[in-house]
Parts: structure tokens; sequence; C-alpha cells
């Protein structure tokens, strides 16, 4: 990989807050407390068991969202920065260990450097792209 888990967790924080900024202007953030506090209790037990696995996920600053949409997902970016979608929760209406199975899917794909991979593979392809494109103007 190309680009480290920190420099994935940067891009994560910027992408997070412009999301959060645009919820917040649409009205999309889920202010129901009941459901926030199910959620974000449920999330912060098996955060506590995800830095376990990985100590140094200590440092990264957790958070977790409910977004009012009536898709059915849920996610976590690295460096911790996680939604839950209300079409989740009101649609499948998980159990909490239904829901905790969900978001230890979702917090495995940030221990597993995921998106940092992901990143890595997309400025690779552009820097393919580009010595292409040069090759190409070198051979005329």
């Amino acid at each position: 990989m190309i680009v480290s888990d920190q420099d994935a967790a940067k891009v994560s924080q910027q992408a997070y807050v412009q999301l959060l900024s645009a919820a917040h202007r649409e009205h999309a953030l889920d202010t129901n407390p009941q459901t926030l506090l199910r959620v974000r209790g449920i999330t912060d037990r098996v955060v506590a068991h995800a830095v376990q696995l990985r100590p140094e996920t200590r440092s990264w600053q957790w958070e977790v969202h409910v977004l009012n949409s009536n898709e059915v997902n849920a996610w976590c970016m690295a460096g911790g920065k996680m939604a839950v979608y209300t079409g989740l929760v009101g649609k499948i209406k998980p159990s909490d260990d239904e829901l905790a199975q969900v978001m230890a899917h979702e917090i495995s794909h940030a221990l597993l450097s995921h998106q940092a991979e992901k990143i890595s593979r997309v400025r690779m392809h552009r820097a393919g792209l580009q010595l292409g494109a040069l090759a190409s103007a070198v051979a005329g």
C-alpha cells in the first residue's frame, strides 16, 4: 500500500466533516435520543473490542451518527468515523446483537485498512494512466 492508515484517516475525517455538515443543513441527522443512545451504546461496546484487537486505534476519534435515510446501510471509515442509516434500524428492526454484528462487520473494514488499500489502488491506477499517457506522447 502507498497510503497509510493515518493518511486514510485524514481523508476520512475531511469527508466525514463534509458529510455531517451537509446532513445538518438538510436536517438528515437523526436526533431521536432513544435511537442515538441505542446505536452509540452498541457501537461503544464493539469499539472497545476493536481497540483490544488493534491497540493503536485507541488514538482514533471514534464517532458514530445516525442519518435519516431509507437506505438499509451502515459504514465505518478509516479512523473510526461511522454512520448508521435509519432505514437499517427502521426497516430491518435488528436486535441489539444483530446491530452489533453489523457494526462489527463495518468496523472490521477500518481495522483491516480497507480504505487505505482502496485509496492506494486508485492512486496507483492514476499513476499508471499518467505514465501511459506520457509514454504515448513520447512515442508520438
